[in-house]
Order: structure tokens, then sequence, then C-alpha cells
């Protein structure tokens, strides 16, 4: 064989030989490619299908919480989840579930994940978390702003427009009606926009700090971190929910107690905005201010005003911090209520002129009570309890023992409760004059006159009036007054309203 021929024969060896490597190495490429996208897609589901289960026992039990990682196994992979009550959304992940969510995301997760996600996404994404997922996509899945969104999101059948899924059988429709790229469908960023959504505050009163800016509900606001692991690859989902309760609190309640005359207080009285629950237990960062007065206010003796202000949370103490008191206010649109009904919300919410008179005078509302003679109350009190008084007549020494909502009015706007010497109350007190408490309420304190009958002061001994968005809620909720928290889907009782789902 000549030589000429010799190195044809030797170089097409050569160059088939290189061709059949890149060949080879394209197709195991191509497996591993395979392989990768399946467990990323197969993680992904796991995540987001464990986040509908949580979503599902949320709607059904408002009460679940999961303080400790706990991590279960199904879909040939785990998924290891919290469910916690926070006071805000911070956009971040879960210090349970591992900085960075876990040493397999690492700082960069990935080139695959790119720049764009970086630090409007919080801290524990990362600085760079996705190229593949668009440029400026917000990782906010869940944009309540967006049509699209909202139609699916809508739907009877889903828990969150998610995932349509048999809860039984775990049979997935992933990402029906979302088509391949949910980069378009979920906003362009996420920091300024759902800020916005959920604000500081509630108006320029501070009134509901931290709490959902959209609805007048008692809101708990729930962050589930799930981080979801298949086959070497990992995913995550940080999901805030709010979850009503039955009932709501009055726009009209700006403070733990509410007036439109001048007030004092003396003795060692503890006023506190901060939120807690109906047993006293403190709710951080997420109350209201101690005083509100379109007039003036006194702090004298050792009585101590507390309270939140910008979802900061101020300790009771003499003197009680500016940001919390707040004084010759106006009330903004329309004029300070003048009525138990108008403090509900008035008609608008359900509660037209004589509908609380009404309901305690019912007695298919059992608890309730309608009496014009305290003396002939029965206690605990529960329910709606009327006191309507005659004119310019007092209840002194008055027993508050019991919970929902306590009015203590006539039409001439001077009924008076003095001396509350006896009983915790937790719910709303609206009265016409409020003279000297003595004991605790958990809840707030609303008072109607504008001229009370003994001075100003509110309490001058002992005692405590500490607010509970809870308490006040459990109150209007007892008066049939159910806010926004209708039914809508989920396997319970309430809706489960999903503020913001990052990824």
């Amino acid at each position: 064989m000549g030589r000429a021929a010799l190195i044809i024969v030797i170089g097409s060896i050569v160059i088939l030989g290189i061709l059949n490597m890149n060949t080879i190495n394209k197709l195991s490429n191509a497996t591993q490619n395979s392989v990768e996208y399946h467990n990323s897609i197969g993680a992904r589901n796991i995540c987001n299908t464990m986040v509908e289960l949580i979503l599902a026992k949320l709607a059904d039990d408002a009460d679940y919480r999961v303080l400790v990682a706990e991590t279960k196994s199904f879909f040939d992979g785990t998924a290891t989840y919290t469910v916690k009550e926070v006071g805000s959304i911070d956009g971040g992940g879960d210090d349970d579930l591992g900085d960075d969510h876990g040493d397999d995301h690492g700082d960069d997760h990935g080139d695959d994940h790119g720049g764009d996600h970086g630090d409007d996404h919080g801290g524990d994404h990362g600085d760079d978390h996705g190229d593949d997922h668009g440029d400026d996509h917000s990782y906010n899945l869940k944009n309540l702003d967006n049509p699209n969104f909202q139609k699916v999101f809508n739907k009877p059948n889903n828990y969150a427009g998610f995932f349509n899924f048999d809860i039984e059988h775990f049979s997935i429709d992933f990402w029906d009606d979302h088509g391949d790229d949910h980069g378009d469908d979920h906003g362009d960023d996420h920091g300024d926009d759902h800020s916005d959504d959920h604000g500081d505050d509630h108006g320029d009163d501070d009134h509901g700090d931290g709490v959902d800016e959209d609805s007048i509900s008692e809101h708990i606001i729930i962050k589930i971190s799930v981080s979801a692991e298949l086959g070497g690859v990992n995913q995550s989902a940080t999901v805030y929910v709010s979850v009503p309760v039955d009932g709501y609190v009055p726009d009209a309640v700006l403070a733990t107690i509410t007036t439109n005359n001048s007030i004092r207080t003396v003795g060692s009285l503890v006023v506190d905005g901060r939120n807690h629950t109906t047993e006293g237990i403190l709710r951080e960062n997420m109350g209201t201010v101690g005083i509100w007065t379109t007039s003036t206010f006194t702090q004298s003796g050792n009585s101590k005003i507390g309270g939140t202000s910008s979802a900061v949370d101020y300790t009771p103490s003499k003197p009680g911090d500016p940001n919390i008191i707040k004084t010759s206010q106006s009330w903004g649109d329309g004029s300070y209520p003048n009525s138990p009904d108008k403090v509900l919300g008035g008609e608008s919410e359900g509660f037209p002129e004589g509908t609380l008179k009404a309901f305690a005078q019912n007695p298919a509302n059992e608890g309730s009570q309608y009496v014009t003679n305290p003396a002939h109350l029965t206690f605990p009190l529960s329910g709606v309890t009327y006191v309507e008084l005659t004119s310019g007549d007092t209840w002194n020494s008055a027993n508050i023992n019991g919970e929902g909502l306590l009015i203590v009015s006539n039409s001439s706007k001077d009924a008076v409760i003095k001396n509350l010497n006896s009983g915790t109350f937790k719910g709303l007190l609206i009265a016409d004059d409020i003279i000297q408490i003595h004991t605790d309420i958990i809840g707030a304190v609303f008072v109607l006159s504008s001229s009370p009958s003994e001075g100003n002061s509110i309490g001058n001994g002992n005692g405590s009036v500490l607010y509970s968005s809870k308490a006040i809620a459990d109150g209007v909720n007892a008066a049939g007054g159910v806010g926004d928290s209708a039914p809508d889907y989920g396997f319970g009782k309430h809706r489960v309203k999903i503020l913001a789902w990052y990824e």
C-alpha cells in the first residue's frame, strides 16, 4: 500500500475516532443534562406540592405551625419545611432550612441561575440565582396584580393556582394554564412592588402596622419555607400567606384607647398598643398606637403608655414615646363615629343603625344580652352585651368579666360606665363615657362622647388596657361581622390569601 493511501486510512481512522468520541460525549452530556433537568423539575414539583399541601392544611387548621424543620419523603425525593408566624414579609429564606438554602445551593447557586435574582430576593437566596429564569424576574410567583394569575388563582379546584392535583393520589398537572415560561406572568421585581401592597402601617394613624393593608380583617401572616431535594438537585420556595380569622378590626379603632375628648391617665394604669393574643401574650411589631384623641392627653402618676409605630414596638413607659401617642387628631373623611354601629363600620360593613342593639335583644343570639339595668346582667359576658342606660345614668362599680362586644350607650350619648373594678374583659368596649378603669381589658376601648361627665380621667389606679387585634376581631365576629374571611378554596373554613411566593 502506498504511503499516501496509508496516510488517508490512518487519518480516516483518527477522524472517525474523534467524531465517535464527540458523539459519545454529546450523548453522555445529553443524558446527564436530561437527568439533571428531570431532577430539577422533579425537585421543583416536590417543593411546590409540599407548599400546596401546607396551604391546604392551613386552610383547614389556621393554628397549624411547624417551628422546627421537618422532612418528609415522597416522589422519590425529600421536602424539608417550616411553617411560622411572622410580623411582616422579609423576602428572604428561613434560617432553619440552612443559610442560602443549604450547602448544595452555595453562594452563587450555580451559573445556570444567573445574576439578576441578586440582592432584591433577600440574602438567603444568594447573589446569583437565575439567568435561565429570565432577566429581571421577580420570583414573586404569586403576583396578585397579574390578571392572568388572578384568573388561574381563583379557580375553585386550585389551592393557589399553581397546581391542580388530587390530594389523595398526588397526581400533578404541573403549570396548568401557565405555559412553559413563567417569567412574564410574575412581575419584574419583588422589592418595591410587594412593599407597597403590605405597607408599614394602616394610614397616618399607624393602625395595623405590618398587616396587609388591603383588608381591615385581623390577619396572621404565615411564612412557609420549603427546600426539596431529588437526585442531588435542590429547589426551594418561600411563601407568605395571610390567614384570616373570623371578624375584623374596625377602621375606627385607631388605638388601644380612641377618644373624642381630652384624656388623662393617672395612678399605675398601663395602656399598651403592642399587639397581644387573647391571653395577653405579646405579638411583636404588629400593634397600634396607645392613645388616639381628637383633643389633648395628659400622662400623670405612674401610668405608662406603650404601642407600635411603623412596625416598631415601644415598651410602656412614662413618659410614653410620642410616636405612639396621637393627640389633636382629625378624623379625616367624615366625622367621628357617634354610635356603636358606626364604630363597626356602619351600613357598609353590615351594621346600619340599630343593628347591634337588635342583635343583643334577639334571644336566638346565645350569650348576648340587652339590659337597661346592669344588675340584671349574667356573667361571664359573651357575644354582644348592650347596656342602654337612661339619660345621665351611671353604671358604677362595674364588673366587666367576659368577652365579645360590651356597649354602654344611649341615644343621648351620655351613658356612663364608672369604676371598672372587677373582671377581665376580652374584646371591644364601646361606651359614651368611661371613668376610671381599674381592671384588665384585652382588646381596645372606644369612647363616643366629646364631653365626659366627670373630667377626663380614663384610669387612676391599678389596671391595664392591652391591645389585641384577635380579641377585637372575635368580638366583632360575635356580632355577626365576618369581614373578608368567607371561604374561597382549600379544605377548610377560611380563605388562605397568598401575599408572596418566591422561588
